[in-house]
């Protein structure tokens, strides 16, 4: 396997956007007992938040990975080739309370370099974040337009800003 090296975020912002918009990206947290879990995501961004290199994500309450987020307060963000995305389409279709996707997917854990959510062994793209902040949208301040295309039945998001502790690649 090819050695992963440090990426400045900046350089990561265009690949990990692209991989957002096309096929998604592992969002990986663990319990705490360092079991991991995540799943696919489709929304974040990346930029200066406090003097600091942030990520901020998206994660609904209902999902398990919003359970691991709480508990571990870190997580990471695995970009993987294209010919995985078969793989990150069923992490964005089945939840870790009902599968281990690690296996299913034949997708594998590794440990992070500086936080204690793992990353996914086959990314191409790491950024490990610790969480600096979260917060609940609040439905009246969304634009009522994206309402009935986002929340029909509401289950609307946390956005997780998580401070960059490290970002790496092939």
């Amino acid at each position: 396997m090819t050695e992963k090296v440090d990426i400045d975020y900046r350089d990561a912002f265009l690949p990990v956007m692209e991989a957002l918009r096309h096929h998604g990206v592992l969002l990986v947290s663990a319990d705490s007992t360092r079991q991991p879990s995540g799943m696919t995501i489709g929304w974040g961004t990346m930029g200066e938040i406090w003097g600091r290199h942030i990520c901020t994500v998206l994660v609904r309450p209902s999902r398990n990975t919003y359970r691991l987020l709480e508990l571990t307060g870190d997580f990471t963000l695995n970009v993987l080739p294209s010919d995985l995305s078969s793989a990150v389409d069923r992490w964005g279709k089945v939840s870790g309370r009902n599968e281990n996707k690690w296996e299913k997917t034949g997708l594998r854990p590794v440990p992070s370099r500086r936080v204690k959510s793992p990353i996914v062994d086959q990314g191409i793209l790491h950024i490990e974040c610790r969480i600096v902040h979260r917060n609940d949208l609040i439905p009246s301040n969304i634009a009522p337009e994206i309402i009935p295309a986002f929340y029909p039945s509401g289950d609307h998001h946390r956005v997780y800003y998580g401070e960059i502790m490290a970002c790496y690649g092939v």
